[in-house]
């Protein structure tokens, strides 16, 4: 039972030494913090009824978010969005 209790207070004074010892670092060195720099163009939709209806698609889903997802309430943004997609697939 010793080796227990021992190996339990080991790894509890390794942990916290540890953490102190990450304190004390950011103290002098400041906080750690990550930047994420993507090297990549976005990508580009392949569908431009996508680029043209933007505005459409932005205002039904802004509807549906300030609606908590009723979509009756925003039937007429994806009227609206259905028939833009309708004339730029004739186009």
């Amino acid at each position: 039972m010793s080796a227990l209790a021992y190996n339990i207070v080991d790894g509890i004074t390794w942990g916290a030494g540890n953490a102190m010892g990450h304190r004390f670092v950011e103290f002098f060195a400041g906080p750690r913090t990550i930047q994420v720099v993507s090297s990549e163009p976005q990508a580009v939709a392949a569908d431009s009824s996508l680029d043209s209806c933007g505005a459409h698609n932005k205002a039904f889903a802004d509807c549906l978010n300030h609606s908590q997802s009723d979509i009756s309430r925003c039937q007429f943004y994806l009227d609206l969005l259905n028939q833009c997609r309708r004339g730029s697939s004739n186009a």
